[in-house]
């Protein structure tokens, strides 16, 4: 059995919350960065041709570091980036193993030495035809290099950390699409409402909210049209019929309609109301 790290629980907590935190998975590098005596941790997304970094999150680096780092596009000479850009995604590995090709040029190493680099464990999360997701966390001389038992340990996360950079790819995917549709939809003239399968209501434009305001019998709550309660009452001491008996009704209205979800039955309101 995999040795566990002591605040695997805690560990594991914050990175699932790296999906809504503000500032993302840096809080998550903090904490494994302490849990296995690291002095940094970086989580880069890498494009592979040319080779750039794109975007990083990341602890215990100076902010003069990362301006020289980029400004001099340090990255094509990262030996574990560069390594990692050619792999499969898979588990942690000790970066020792690939120094004695690696050929860096004097800035690289003079950088290396200043700061008294001397191990990383990195793992390729994730990759696309075009980018590649690394996670890296190096230690100095005085932590000393990489046990097996500790990468085995660190393994234990990784289907964890590989399903959270996946769950925030598609969130962000979906963030870009409702930005643009919104903005789309938003110069409609005519109410226009999104809305998925299930009737949840994803977006809508100024001339939909106006609608929605200006109709007394239907509302949005939390994220679904909703017929007011008291107009079904209404409705009920009007016809002289129970609640119960209305509701029945409504029902069976799908059937008459040959709506068979709620969202094909409003559809066909909001049609009736705009015309």
């Amino acid at each position: 059995m995999a040795p566990v790290l002591q605040n695997e629980p805690d560990l594991l907590q914050t990175l699932y919350r790296s999906l809504t935190h503000q500032e993302g998975f840096h809080a998550f590098l903090e904490k494994l960065t302490g849990a296995i005596n690291g002095c940094a941790a970086q989580l880069l997304v890498i494009h592979r041709q040319p080779p750039r970094m794109e975007h990083l999150w990341y602890h215990g680096l100076s902010e003069e570091f990362l301006d020289w780092y980029l400004e001099n596009n340090m990255i094509a000479q990262d030996v574990v980036s560069n390594q990692a850009i050619k792999q499969a995604p898979g588990l942690f590995q000790s970066a020792l193993p690939l120094l004695p090709d690696f050929q860096p040029d004097a800035d690289y190493s003079k950088w290396e030495n200043e700061q008294d680099m001397l191990d990383s464990a990195w793992l390729v999360v994730y990759s696309t035809r075009t980018h590649t997701f690394v996670l890296t966390i190096q230690r100095t001389v005085s932590q000393g290099p990489y046990q097996q038992a500790e990468l085995r340990a660190l393994n234990r996360l990784v289907p964890h950390i590989r399903h959270t950079v996946q769950l925030y790819r598609q969130l962000e995917t979906r963030s870009k699409a409702a930005s643009s549709l919104s903005a789309v939809i938003d110069v409609l003239p005519d109410a226009t409402f999104v809305l998925d399968s299930l009737a949840t209501v994803l977006y809508s434009n100024k001339a939909a909210r106006a609608l929605i305001n200006r109709e007394r019998c239907l509302s949005i709550r939390d994220e679904r049209f909703n017929f007011a309660e008291k107009d079904v009452q209404t409705i009920a001491r009007q016809l002289g019929r129970g609640v119960s008996t209305v509701r029945t009704q409504i029902k069976h209205i799908f059937q008459r309609t040959g709506c068979s979800r709620q969202g094909e039955l409003i559809s066909r309101i909001l049609a009736a109301l705009l015309r």
